[in-house]
């Protein structure tokens, strides 16, 4: 299918007939709610214990949490896929949310041994009970053929689908399907439309893919400042390689020309060392540690 054709049907397409116009609501007990209220004074065990006795007491919202919390380590547990994969398995069938936590153990491979036929099937599930995020990891499967065969069309057509409901992560993905050219035309104008919805909710990989559009003019005219408030937010939403460029735009900013020479502006020497710092202690890559380092050493004039 030609990318032409596909980025007309993303556009006027309708996903199957299946999934709800309607987003599925998070329904929390108030008992889990008084739990989560008194954690303070609990150790992780005790939380754990009694989730799980409300659990076991009919209480599904505190089964969906208990696996969340094994999934992250948090709550005062230790992070533990294979628990966490449980909870979402014996809730898979009464919870759309937890169906696609119980996809995203089969997708990763964490907690359970990789199945892409399951994964999708599951999404799918989550999806047609309004979960939004599962209806687009569904869609991503059917245009890459994960797990069965494609459907670029559908795919395209979902995942718009629960864009337009407000998902955070299906507008980034949209976003990002129109910014790299795959499987439609590209259009870095359209791109930017979707990726600044969910990067205003927040989501990091929007963000991230803002910040790098307006440092490269990319379908809008170059803007260095606003690269750099969306590379500050990336961060702050999660992405820790976000640090380093908005190290790399403070320097670039800080730059003065002095006779010839350039020199930095000593006022911004407190936000470069605070982004330098955060770079050293977050980024991913060791190249970049290190530039972060040489540029604190030359600061400290080593």
């Amino acid at each position: 299918m030609s990318a032409l054709l596909s980025s007309l049907l993303l556009m006027a397409s309708s996903p199957a007939a299946s999934f709800p116009e309607e987003a599925y609501e998070v329904v929390v007990s108030d008992e889990v709610r008084a739990v989560l209220a008194a954690r303070d004074g609990l150790q992780g065990a005790e939380i754990a214990a009694q989730l799980d006795d409300l659990f076991e007491r009919g209480d599904d919202s505190a089964g969906e949490l208990l696996g969340e919390a094994y999934n992250f380590g948090v709550l005062g547990l230790t992070a533990d896929d294979t628990r966490a994969c449980d909870y979402f398995e014996k809730l898979a069938d009464k919870r759309p949310d937890a169906a696609h936590n119980f996809a995203t153990c089969y997708y990763n491979g964490r907690g359970r041994e990789r199945d892409f036929a399951k994964a999708r099937v599951l999404y799918r599930q989550a999806g047609e009970g309004g979960w939004l995020m599962g209806q687009c990891a569904y869609g991503n499967m059917l245009v890459r053929g994960q797990g069965g065969p494609s459907d670029v069309a559908q795919g395209l057509a979902i995942c718009r689908h629960a864009a337009e409901l407000g998902d955070a992560n299906a507008q980034a993905d949209v976003g990002t399907y129109y910014l790299t050219g795959e499987f439609v035309t590209r259009d870095p104008v359209e791109a930017r439309k979707w990726l600044a919805m969910a990067g205003d909710q927040g989501q990091m990989n929007a963000a991230f893919l803002l910040a790098q559009i307006y440092q490269r003019g990319d379908g809008v005219d170059k803007d260095l400042a606003a690269a750099r408030s969306w590379f500050i937010r990336a961060h702050e939403a999660g992405r820790n390689d976000a640090a380093y460029w908005v190290l790399a735009l403070t320097v670039t900013g800080a730059m003065r020309d002095e006779g010839g020479n350039s020199t930095l502006d000593p006022a911004a020497f407190p936000e470069i060392r605070h982004w330098a710092a955060l770079t050293i202690e977050h980024d991913p890559a060791p190249a970049r540690r290190q530039m972060a380092t040489d540029m604190l050493n030359s600061l400290d004039g080593k």
